[in-house]
């Protein structure tokens, strides 16, 4: 089954790229146009200067996939162990990087959180 999926999902990051290629390559735009686009599509993901608001950093994007990583783990415990709270601060460690754009609060409730993991774990 797991199989089955991860190769589903490569599949359909091929045909994503594909499209998104294909779409690139219809654009015919010069290179400081270009360069342009991009500076303005950076700055709106990295929360640059001209972006309003929020915006990722790696710093940011380390720190979900790092508290996502243990909340997946916390949550396969839980389910395996049929304990509740394990789950639901698994969950939780999933899903708030979302909500939060501080970088430095998403590390501090992340490491709140794993520490509730901790002394909540039975």
């Amino acid at each position: 089954m797991l199989k089955r999926m991860t190769m589903l999902g490569v599949f359909f990051s091929f045909v994503l790229c594909s499209v998104v290629f294909a779409d690139l390559e219809q654009i015919n735009l010069s290179s400081s146009e270009t360069q342009e686009a991009v500076k303005q599509y950076v700055n709106l993901y990295t929360g640059g200067p001209s972006s309003s608001g929020g915006g990722l950093s790696l710093s940011s994007i380390i720190a979900a996939i790092l508290f996502g990583a243990v909340g997946f783990i916390a949550f396969a415990y839980g389910k395996k162990m049929s304990s509740w709270k394990p789950m639901a601060i698994g969950i939780l460690l999933m899903v708030y990087p979302y909500f939060v754009s501080n970088t430095m609060a998403t590390y501090l409730i992340g490491l709140g959180l794993c520490a509730a993991l901790y002394f909540f774990r039975d």
